[in-house]
């Protein structure tokens, strides 16, 4: 079974949003009470749900990748406008 993956976008009144990837134009949106797990904006996740209740898988390698290549970026562009 192919799970969807989403990065956490934000905290908003009590509510995980969820950001669907890879285009992240779609919202999932979890209220705090229906959530199993736990999940650090920015985290990469899958997203399962199942009875009525949502279970957060944070994918830590992807995560880092992404962060790392987002940094990466920022880098690069900071370079570029120094010269």
């Amino acid at each position: 079974m192919q799970l969807t993956k989403y990065v956490l976008d934000r905290y908003e009144n009590s509510y995980a949003i969820f950001l669907k990837l890879p285009e992240e134009n779609e919202q999932l949106l979890v209220h705090e009470t229906e959530m199993i797990g736990e999940a650090k904006e920015g985290d990469i996740c899958t997203v399962e749900q199942q009875q009525g209740k949502f279970t957060i898988h944070v994918l830590d390698r992807e995560t880092v990748d992404a962060k790392q290549t987002a940094q990466s970026l920022l880098q690069k562009l900071k370079q570029k406008r120094k010269r």
